[in-house]
């Protein structure tokens, strides 16, 4: 009888033990899959925001078309703030070159600025080819990063 209770017993104990690391790898695998739901939805919104970035270059490209300094410096002021915060959060799901791109952007968007500003204070010509190149350059740029990001969705790739 008591030979019995120990068998039991040590089969109860094997049976715990295979439990145990059965739940420990489930919990392992789990964990794993809501870290890379959490990373896809981050990269989402990633694209999201350069989305926005991009609709608001078009809308400054728009302004320097057609001379409405007042409605541009607004969107060169938006545009540079996203660009000066976007490189930094989300960095972890931008190419270094993507980061590197944006900030260049984000100087070239600073001297638009510049340029808009003086004209308002000073009145001196501004040289609206010059800025209006700069613009669709930045806006083009903002695009190609927005559909790599998207073309690595869209194929399941990692970023």
């Amino acid at each position: 009888m008591i030979e019995t209770l120990y068998i039991a017993a040590a089969i109860g104990s094997i049976l715990g033990l295979f439990f145990s690391v059965f739940a420990g790898i489930q919990a392992w695998r789990a964990s794993k899959a809501a870290s890379a739901a959490r990373d896809a939805v981050l990269i989402r919104s990633l694209s999201d925001e350069l989305q926005l970035a991009c609709t608001r270059g078009e809308q400054l490209v728009d302004f320097l078309k057609h001379y409405r300094y007042s409605e541009a410096y607004l969107r060169v002021d938006e545009l540079t703030w996203s660009l000066s915060e976007l490189p930094y959060r989300r960095s972890r799901h931008l190419l270094m070159t993507h980061k590197n791109t944006l900030l260049t952007s984000r100087q070239q968007l600073m001297t638009i600025n510049e340029a808009i500003d003086k004209n308002s204070k000073t009145k001196e010509k501004i040289d609206d080819e010059q800025i209006l190149k700069v613009a669709r350059k930045v806006t083009m740029r903002m695009r190609e990063i927005l559909g790599e990001i998207r073309s690595h969705i869209e194929n399941g790739e990692p970023q």
